[in-house]
């Protein structure tokens, strides 16, 4: 294939041109590539700090009101055996009782 010299003098500009997008493209490939990076190491950073730190005022108030609600469980788990243990006692409850 031959070129005349009037493609060639089209062509020579365009083969410049390309390259100069060529590299407008790989730079900014680079650019999105470094900022997801960036986003990533922040995210851990801030996951890592998550973990590591030590619960706060309002956490401490979760975790009171929890064992609150655990001691008022057992309370209530510790009558209702005594008061099973009172019907058992009285004979009740072991059988079927029918009164007419």
């Amino acid at each position: 294939m031959s070129l005349r010299s009037g493609e060639l003098q089209n062509l020579l500009p365009r083969t410049t041109e390309v390259g100069r997008i060529q590299r407008a493209a790989d730079e900014h490939q680079y650019a999105h590539q470094a900022a997801r990076n960036e986003a990533f190491s922040r995210e851990v950073q801030r996951q890592t700090q998550q973990v590591e730190s030590p619960p706060g005022p309002q956490d401490a108030r979760v975790q009171e009101a929890g064992r609150e609600r655990r001691r008022r469980d057992r309370r209530g788990r510790r009558k209702e055996r005594s008061s099973r243990m009172a019907v058992r006692e009285e004979g009740r409850g072991q059988r079927l009782d029918v009164r007419i």
